[in-house]
């Protein structure tokens, strides 16, 4: 019997350590791969030219899927995206809530990220962040909207991520 897992207190997902080795894996050796190809570009013609494009190909091709699959995520809402965006933050050691969840509209609020000292506001939004969940929402439903309102690497108190279904 398959085990659906739920959210903790809107917060996170408990996350077995062979999944997280299994998502871990794909970041090493396939996102890994894909950036030394990116910087082989020059000898070697590439179809990416930036990390973000970079990461807008490897997280709906690779992680998405399987992080649908591990979370039962079947509705095309903003619940769904906000479900997807705290698993993998999850993984990634972000801590925050969910403070704001309905099909037209969810909100998630972040505390604490390893990257929030390490990396600028311009990197998170135009690399990470703003690039691949607008592409999650995408991939997701073509209407969904997403807002990275806030961020910890701009200085700001919170990340705040919104998700809305257009015209709701």
């Amino acid at each position: 019997m398959k085990e659906k897992k739920e959210l903790i207190t809107k917060s996170y997902y408990s996350i077995p350590l062979g999944e997280k080795v299994t998502i871990y894996s794909m970041r090493f050796f396939i996102l890994g791969g894909l950036m030394l190809r990116l910087k082989a570009g020059r000898i070697i013609p590439f179809r990416y030219s930036s990390q973000s494009e970079v990461f807008q190909y490897y997280f709906p091709k690779y992680e998405l899927p399987y992080i649908r699959k591990k979370i039962d995520i079947s509705a095309a809402d903003t619940t769904s995206a906000i479900k997807i965006v705290t698993y993998f933050h999850t993984l990634t050691g972000v801590t925050g809530k969910i403070v704001e969840m309905s099909p037209n509209r969810s909100v998630r609020e972040e505390y604490s990220c390893p990257l929030q000292n390490k990396v600028s506001r311009e990197f998170c939004s135009s690399v990470m962040s703003l690039p691949v969940f607008t592409k999650l929402c995408g991939e997701l439903n073509g209407k969904i909207e997403h807002r990275h309102t806030s961020y910890l690497s701009g200085g700001d108190r919170i990340c705040r991520l919104v998700f809305e279904l257009a015209g709701e």
